[in-house]
């Protein structure tokens, strides 16, 4: 949801990649789709259409596309949508730390995930307009 919400707003871009990578997201299908959004918001150059062509099989395409689709349009009021994205926010970094920890041997690298994981809570602040 957190990249149908890119599409839709890309503004919210500058925001969000202060707090979620494309290294965050699962490895596979979402990763490829937030490196490809991520590289194109960057440029200022969007076009999904060219993201679900970067996939040859039609079964990632048809994902990609319907990943795209989710609209949230005006339904949704500022503060609710504010908490939504930062909700998002926490579970994919969260996951993300979780996967991190279980593939860390060092110590000193498990503590800097644990300090990462208590400075996420209440330290997302999302300016939406």
């Amino acid at each position: 949801m957190l990249l149908s919400w890119l599409i839709e707003e890309p503004k919210l871009f500058v925001q969000i990649r202060e707090w979620v990578k494309p290294e965050d997201f699962e490895e596979g299908l979402y990763r490829t789709v937030a490196k490809e959004l991520y590289d194109q918001l960057d440029r200022g150059d969007l076009e999904p259409a060219r993201i679900i062509g970067h996939f040859e099989e039609v079964e990632d395409q048809n994902k990609v596309a319907s990943m795209f689709q989710t609209s949230f349009g005006s339904k949704i009021e500022n503060d609710e949508k504010k908490k939504a994205i930062t909700d998002l926010i926490l579970k994919i970094k969260e996951h993300s730390i979780e996967r991190q920890a279980g593939q860390i041997t060092d110590l000193n690298e498990l503590q800097k995930l644990v300090q990462q994981k208590k400075m996420l809570q209440g330290a997302v602040n999302l300016h939406i307009s």
